[in-house]
Formats: structure tokens, sequence, C-alpha cells
């Protein structure tokens, strides 16, 4: 099934090996969740501080489905 990805350019960096820019399609087997997906893409936990499917922020064991957006968002820190 389709998933399409969305990374912010810190994210990015982590997933390079897998990924030559933000937004990506990628292909996962039905029943992969949200954390899996990340491990793949080699993706670590503590850089995806905000998960996101569809716009609505979720946990990471999400199951995905076909035609989902997935966001991955870094915590964000200012002063």
């Amino acid at each position: 099934m389709k998933i399409y990805l969305n990374f912010s350019a810190s994210i990015l960096g982590s997933a390079a090996d897998k990924i030559d820019r933000r937004f990506h399609t990628i292909e996962v087997e039905e029943g992969t969740t949200a954390r899996e997906l990340l491990m793949a893409l080699k993706i670590p936990a503590e850089d995806a501080m905000f998960v996101l499917i569809n716009g609505a922020e979720t946990k990471s064991d999400q199951i995905l489905k076909d035609g989902d957006r997935l966001g991955i968002l870094p915590a964000i820190s200012g002063g």
C-alpha cells in the first residue's frame, strides 16, 4: 500500500539513505505501523517527537492505511 511521507528538514537527514526529498511516497505492507516505518527508515524515536497521520497527531503504534499521509516532526525548542 502507498503512504505519503512529509518530514521536517532535520529528520530528513536521519533518513537520507532511504529518501531523497522532503515529500516522498513509499510502499509498505498492510498492517505496518508508523513506528515500524520509522524503524525501517532508520529514524531514531527521539527525532520523531510528533507523529501525524492525515494531519492529526497520533501514537506511533497506529496502523497505517493505504493513502495515509504520515508527517514526522521533531521537538521544537525556543527561547
